[in-house]
């Protein structure tokens, strides 16, 4: 009463596919994605962070000099310490030497021209009254500059300084050669 197996017309037992990893689950797209958004916001957080960083350390020694005044009451100091900041951050940012060697009125000339882009009011000029007390400091008597004088100068530094644009990476000189300093007036080089 066996029948013949061979002649019952059953087929093979055909196995599921394997669980296979493409295409990706809707889920592991989603997390993809935010692991791209993750790495992009930091990228430009840090891209945007560095952009300030010349700038804040640059106003961290300004006020330290300026912490310095008021606890000393020292004019010349200050003047010297304001005009070697003012010419590090020039050469630093610029990439001109020859700013580093301008002396008496080309060199207030050259800290105006530089942001001249700005729009400020010509008593907030270095080659106003409070800028000349830069070049003029070391022949003067320490009580012949009034407060207010220093105040200005200290405020007039403080905007130049914030006002200074990012700092760019030396090669982006020598790549664009055309970008050129601002006209100085005619004590250049």
């Amino acid at each position: 009463m066996n029948p013949d197996i061979s002649a019952l017309p059953l087929r093979d037992i055909h196995l599921p596919d394997g669980v296979s990893l493409w295409p990706l689950a809707l889920g592991w797209w989603l997390l993809l994605a935010l692991f791209i958004g993750v790495g992009v916001t930091i990228l430009l957080w840090r891209y945007w962070r560095n952009q300030g960083r010349f700038r804040r350390e640059a106003l961290t020694v300004f006020h330290k000099i300026v912490a310095d005044y008021k606890k000393d009451c020292n004019t010349l100091e200050l003047t010297n310490q304001l005009s070697m900041l003012l010419r590090r951050l020039s050469v630093s940012v610029y990439f001109d030497l020859q700013c580093a060697s301008l002396t008496g009125n080309a060199w207030l000339q050259f800290l105006d021209d530089i942001h001249a882009h700005k729009t400020k009011p010509q008593s907030m000029r270095f080659s106003s009254s409070y800028g000349e007390i830069l070049i003029n400091a070391p022949y003067r008597n320490r009580q012949s500059i009034s407060q207010d004088d220093i105040q200005s100068l200290i405020t007039l530094c403080q905007r130049w300084i914030s006002a200074l644009p990012p700092l760019q990476n030396k090669i982006d000189q020598h790549q664009y050669p055309y970008r050129q300093l601002p006209p100085m007036g005619r004590d250049t080089c």
